[in-house]
């Protein structure tokens, strides 16, 4: 079973696991594509405003990569630190592999929700000439 897999099932034993395989796997590319994903997905929020759908890709690929990698490298470093305050004993590397794991369930929702929007079937408006990419 995969690691992606397994963490919706034991999420515990699979963190752990990669911890003691690497804790360096793969949690770069978890980052940036739950960055991706949480600023996709939120982006109903945003009032509605005319831009290119090329731009409003773009820029959901440019700002979820940011936030992303600055939210993993932070938010390791910051937990990292409280936890050891409390008296943890994780690494700042071990406690970004531990964040960067925990998108898995964001990473699977935005797949179908993707190919939603690409059908025009999602909560995103889609400009007509790019309305339904994908048609099912």
């Amino acid at each position: 079973m995969s690691h992606f897999s397994s963490m919706f099932l034991h999420p515990r034993k699979t963190i752990m696991d990669l911890i003691d395989e690497n804790p360096k796997k793969g949690i770069l590319a978890m980052g940036i594509i739950g960055g991706i994903a949480t600023i996709s997905m939120s982006a109903k929020l945003l009032p509605p405003f005319e831009v290119s759908f090329l731009y409003l890709v773009l820029g959901a690929v440019a700002a979820g990569t940011l936030y992303g990698t600055v939210g993993l490298f932070l938010g390791g470093c910051f937990y990292g630190w409280i936890g050891r305050t409390l008296g943890g004993e994780a690494k700042n590397i071990e406690v970004m592999s531990a964040l960067a794991w925990a998108k898995a369930p964001i990473i699977a929702a935005f797949i179908p929700w993707l190919l939603l929007t690409l059908c025009g079937r999602g909560i995103i408006p889609i400009p007509a000439p790019y309305k339904g990419l994908l048609t099912i």
